[in-house]
């Protein structure tokens, strides 16, 4: 069969033809995130799935399920607890960035984050410090 190709020259008919089965394997696939046709109340349906996700710890799954609620059901009674959900899922991801868009998420017009270090040194030099310094 691969000789019939290459003699034939026609490596394009089968080049096109496995790219149009890659796409339509593709468009079978299922959203994970896509509203059932049959959910009563879609914003709920999305809200409780994103709180599964927050519970199991998959900050990101969390975090677009409660998008959805926001953006797409704007007169929803859950969108500002799902706005709060997008900062909880932030917030349990950890580290600074996290902290500021948690923030930002919530509402938040000033954030002060004060570092460790400034915590124990006080404003004072520290020479061969470690985690056993007193905090001021």
């Amino acid at each position: 069969m691969i000789a019939n190709f290459t003699q034939g020259g026609s490596w394009r008919t089968l080049i096109v033809a496995l790219a149009a089965a890659v796409t339509l394997a593709g468009c079978g696939a299922k959203n994970k995130n896509a509203v059932p046709t049959d959910a009563a109340q879609p914003d709920r349906f999305l809200f409780d799935r994103g709180t599964e996700a927050l519970k199991k710890e998959r900050w990101i799954d969390s975090r677009e399920y409660f998008r959805q609620v926001v953006d797409n059901y704007p007169g929803s009674p859950l969108r500002a607890d799902a706005k709060l959900g997008v900062a909880d899922a932030y917030l349990g991801e950890g580290g600074t960035e996290n902290l500021v868009l948690a923030a930002q998420e919530a509402g938040v017009k000033r954030f002060v984050y004060t570092a460790s270090n400034s915590v124990v040194m006080g404003g004072q030099k520290i020479s061969g410090g470690d985690e056993t310094l007193p905090y001021f």
